[in-house]
């Protein structure tokens, strides 16, 4: 019908038009119509792949990231149920720092997952141990307080050099105020930790 319809205004307007151009014109119009109306098509089709796969990657970096955050806490809450088991058995005395450093020292080499450990108490007393690019110690007990001292360590966990004193107090501390408060296992809410630097260290 288009093609008629063509052909028909055409030999009216231009009777003198060759009849090769006559039926040129409208298969050219027709082509033009079938490719850009595949052209479209494929656009609209290539967006929906497009957009079907940032969905099912944007679902898969969701699900392995929630399961590394799952696993991450699992670590770290078997390792707060085994220290819990520890202390109430009296196997392991918190009261005793040296010890308590020996120990946390060589729990931070057990798993890749959980490379700093600490402990504080009601009496302010404070015991970090971090495994990370540096080995650490941050420790406030009764010898230092109200001030905490930082240590490096070497591969097998003794001092090797005090690197910095400075006030701290763990009882204001996020971390130490959701515990005090559950009076159970916790996770503290998520906050930054002071933008404070001495020798490329930040804590």
């Amino acid at each position: 019908m288009l093609l008629k319809t063509l052909n028909g205004s055409l030999m009216k307007s231009s009777p003198k038009m060759s009849l090769s151009i006559v039926l040129l014109i409208p298969l050219i119009v027709q082509i033009s119509v079938a490719v850009g109306v595949t052209g479209w098509l494929s656009f609209r089709n290539g967006q929906k792949a497009v957009n079907d796969l940032a969905t099912r990657l944007s679902l898969e970096v969701a699900a392995r990231t929630k399961e590394h955050f799952q696993s991450f806490g699992d670590v770290s809450h078997l390792f707060l149920q085994i220290n819990s088991a520890a202390i109430a058995s009296g196997n392991l005395d918190p009261e005793d720092f040296p010890n308590l450093e020996r120990y946390l020292w060589n729990q931070t080499k057990l798993s890749d997952r959980t490379t700093t450990i600490y402990y504080g108490d009601e009496q302010g007393r404070f015991l970090l141990l971090k495994r990370e690019a540096e080995n650490l110690v941050y420790i406030r007990d009764e010898s230092t307080a109200p001030d905490r001292q930082i240590y490096r360590l070497d591969s097998k966990g003794n001092r090797t050099e005090l690197v910095k004193t400075a006030p701290y107090d763990p009882r204001t501390r996020p971390w130490y105020k959701a515990a005090k408060q559950s009076g159970k296992p916790t996770w503290s809410p998520i906050y930054v930790l002071r933008p404070r630097q001495f020798w490329g260290l930040r804590r």
